[in-house]
């Protein structure tokens, strides 16, 4: 019997038992997997991963407790221990954005654009850096998102107002001139530094639900317009977040 695997196993049960309990108001009354859930319902993205693996933790830890013999009458293997220690961590220290570096490729600094951008100018950037998405920004503000759909439906618009014209001359053509054409002028979502990852995701899901695009998170030092961009997420990089979030 090793006593240390079992020490182990029961401080990390109890530390998450204690943790579950905390966050999902019920007290001792209710068992530890009616709080996990209950945390599962209401969307903890690592309750309801984990919850089959934490049932089987449960039934360990009651062997062990329950026992009427002085010594356990269960030891947890060494990987069990390992891994219930790291949903534990994962559960109360989850990621956040600020951990999250940019994208393989990726510019570190937020490119952004102004209002009286041209969009000739702007779209030629976009083409050069392969950026899809671009915060505009104005006196100190975020005014919204550039994308290059909403560049196409504006030459869309452009071509079916001038439907006599071969070209569309784009010159003098403002990015404050083309913004209104947005798919959903609500696009995007702002989190501050500290937001958990999970935050993030949860973002593009809930808009995923609603039938509606969400064209990019963006980072500010308080999660505010009023602050300049730090970082952008689109959908390009849900997988790096889920990554993050793997236990």
């Amino acid at each position: 019997m090793d006593r240390d695997l079992v020490d182990r196993f029961l401080l990390a049960y109890n530390r998450l038992d204690d943790l579950v309990r905390e966050r999902s108001g019920f007290d001792r009354s209710r068992s530890f997997m009616s709080c996990v859930t209950e945390l599962k319902k209401r969307g903890d993205r690592i309750a309801g991963r984990c919850d089959n693996e934490l049932r089987r933790y449960a039934e360990v830890r009651n062997l062990i407790v329950h026992s009427a013999s002085p010594e356990p009458v269960a030891t947890p293997s060494p990987a069990a221990v390992t891994r219930l220690e790291a949903i534990l961590q994962a559960m109360a220290s989850p990621p956040t954005l600020v951990s999250i570096g940019a994208a393989p490729g990726a510019p570190s600094a937020v490119t952004t654009c102004r209002l009286d951008d041209t969009i000739g100018r702007i779209s030629s950037n976009m083409c050069t850096r392969l950026l899809s998405q671009l915060p505009v920004v104005e006196n100190g503000r975020i005014h919204g998102v550039l994308t290059t759909g909403t560049i196409a439906r504006w030459l869309g618009s452009e071509f079916t107002a001038n439907a006599h014209d071969s070209e569309i001359v784009v010159g003098n053509v403002r990015v404050g001139d083309v913004l209104p054409h947005a798919e959903d002028p609500d696009n995007f979502v702002l989190l501050s530094p500290n937001a958990e990852v999970a935050r993030c995701l949860d973002a593009f899901e809930r808009r995923s639900a609603q039938g509606r695009t969400l064209d990019a998170v963006i980072v500010t030092q308080d999660g505010t317009e009023t602050k300049p961009p730090q970082k952008i997420f689109t959908s390009f990089d849900i997988p790096r977040l889920m990554e993050a979030l793997t236990i």
